[in-house]
């Protein structure tokens, strides 16, 4: 040791050490340590938590792959999609320890996620390079406490109250917001809910019977929010063309588990979301669930064991017309005969069958699924939607070629379906070739036996007040969730292509005239149903009206 280090050493020896010294000397140290860089930081962090750190470039951003997620929900969770490579996506996120939201975008974009932690201003960056610059809005003053209006019913109820906006605000996800309305709607006894997209606002509407009533308003921002939650539960892709998109999600309601339907409709006017309620954990129905007549039914039978031509199912949104389909492919054995579906989405799935997913909306089918059924020797193909070109012209061809094919047309009224097929200029000898029946469906709500009240109208029916009581009301007890409903019921019509049938659709008869060329018989069939139904007490007088029942209180 040279004479230096010595001294050195022997001064350090002999110094008094206190905790002020100590402390005092390691602020000095820390003072003059250098503050580390943005990079070290970002790095030290990654490795604590055993992830790859990733500085963003911007000629590394794919935009497209950017926008297969909501541009809101990127900034509110402030991550962007970096990679993918099959079904595994890589995501920068500047919070990766927020297990949630990677779990929704694994719902979201249905791939395995890879996370990675990042910087936010680069990940800012990347969104604006997708999505263009947004600007930050200053935020609002206050709105000042709403005055309690005199007249309620003159105005439009707020939709939240302090409690609600409170509990909606703390959790961004938008699952409140979510949980919140469809109480709400279950409170009114709602059938469906509607959000309609305006320029600045989000219009939230339900459907309470016969009538739809406005529920709120909530402005863009949470609109979108709200929009990206029931994406991520029901799987609906986001995009920006026009396409038409159906799912289904479960969700606890007021301590009941609903189930969901979901109809998201993108077009050039804009866009709407509408959300109706189902039974929990619905199945296959047997054709003997449809209230068939015994007439209706062996007509029905005789039509499938032909296994050839066309066989139309109708019905409207939620009417259970994908249900009936799927009843009507149960008569045949998978073993003996092949069956082929054509969906939009597969929401029913049978292992025994062929089933395409054209993914992404049945109005842009791809042309692998002509070349896969050339391919397939079917027995039955279904198709859920003949109003696409290329599908219905893959339906003729077919039915034409000694294959049943069961096609489906989203109308409510057998009018609408036979003036359609009227409108396609078939041409004369295809049409008893090819068309061999159609079979309507409507499912409809009923009625808790426990809790359903009895409506009186006298005056309106001329009757005393004795009478019997030929309709009833929704209550609401604890055996059916406050609802006042108890489930759905399918009811069904089958009318056979006759004659006058085929001659109506040669000679292109419009809407208008199809009444009185069906025959009244079998039309009236359906309505005698309702009727049936009404009467004992299954469904309200509204809703028979809704499904065409005339009552003498329907024009009131």
């Amino acid at each position: 040791m040279n004479e230096k280090k010595k001294e050195d050493f022997i001064d350090l020896l002999s110094r008094e050490y206190t905790l002020d010294s100590i402390l005092q000397q390691t602020e000095t140290q820390e003072e003059k340590a250098e503050a580390p860089v943005l990079e070290d930081k970002g790095w030290v962090r990654a490795k604590e938590l055993g992830l790859p750190y990733i500085r963003i470039s911007t000629d590394q951003i794919d935009p497209e792959l950017v926008k297969t997620i909501p541009e809101d929900f990127l900034r509110k969770n402030i991550l962007v999609p970096y990679l993918r490579i099959a079904n595994e996506m890589t995501i920068v996120i500047a919070d990766p320890e927020n297990t949630r939201v990677v779990e929704d975008i694994a719902k979201l974009t249905g791939c395995d996620v890879q996370v990675a932690l990042g910087e936010p201003e680069e990940i800012f960056s990347a969104i604006d390079l997708a999505y263009g610059m947004k600007k930050e809005a200053a935020p609002p003053p206050p709105a000042p406490e709403p005055p309690v209006p005199e007249t309620p019913a003159a105005v439009c109820p707020e939709l939240f109250c302090k409690a609600e906006l409170q509990r909606i605000v703390e959790d961004s996800s938008g699952e409140t917001l979510l949980e919140i309305i469809l109480a709400k709607a279950l409170d009114r006894q709602a059938q469906g809910i509607f959000l309609r997209y305006l320029r600045s606002q989000v219009k939230v509407q339900i459907r309470t019977r016969t009538d739809i009533e406005l529920l709120g308003q909530i402005n863009l921002e949470w609109g979108q929010t709200l929009e990206t939650r029931i994406g991520i539960l029901s799987g609906i892709t986001h995009g920006p063309e026009p396409r038409y998109q159906t799912g289904r999600f479960q969700h606890q309601v007021s301590g009941r588990n609903m189930e969901i339907q979901v109809a998201a409709l993108q077009h050039l006017g804009g866009r709407e979301i509408i959300l109706n309620t189902l039974s929990p954990g619905e199945k296959i129905p047997e054709l003997s669930e449809f209230n068939l007549s015994e007439k209706e039914l062996a007509s029905l039978s005789e039509t499938l064991s032909r296994r050839h031509g066309l066989l139309i199912v109708s019905g409207g949104r939620t009417s259970g017309m994908k249900e009936a389909a799927y009843s009507l492919l149960q008569r045949f054995d998978p073993l003996r005969h092949r069956v082929v579906t054509i969906e939009d989405r597969i929401e029913l799935p049978v292992p025994e069958y062929v089933q395409i997913d054209t993914e992404g909306g049945i109005e842009k089918m791809p042309s692998w699924v002509a070349r896969v059924l050339s391919h397939l020797d079917a027995d039955v193909i279904f198709i859920n939607n003949l109003l696409n070109p290329d599908l219905q012209a893959l339906a003729w061809h077919y039915a034409a070629s000694g294959c049943l094919v069961i096609g489906g047309l989203p109308f409510d009224r057998m009018e609408q379906v036979l003036a359609y097929l009227s409108s396609l200029k078939l041409s004369e000898d295809l049409i008893p070739l090819v068309l061999q029946g159609l079979f309507k469906v409507v499912r409809v709500r009923t009625l808790c036996p426990e809790c359903r009240r009895q409506e009186f109208q006298p005056q309106a029916r001329g009757k005393g007040k004795d009478s019997e009581p030929d309709s009833y009301l929704p209550v609401g007890c604890p055996k059916c969730g406050r609802s006042g409903y108890a489930g759905w019921k399918f009811l069904g019509e089958f009318v056979p292509i006759s004659a006058p049938i085929q001659a109506a659709i040669r000679n292109r008869d419009p809407e208008t005239k199809w009444e009185k060329t069906l025959d009244q018989k079998e039309y009236r069939n359906f309505l005698n149903k309702l009727k049936q139904e009404l009467k004992n007490g299954n469904i309200t007088r509204e809703e028979a009206i809704l499904y065409g029942l005339e009552t003498p209180t329907s024009k009131t």
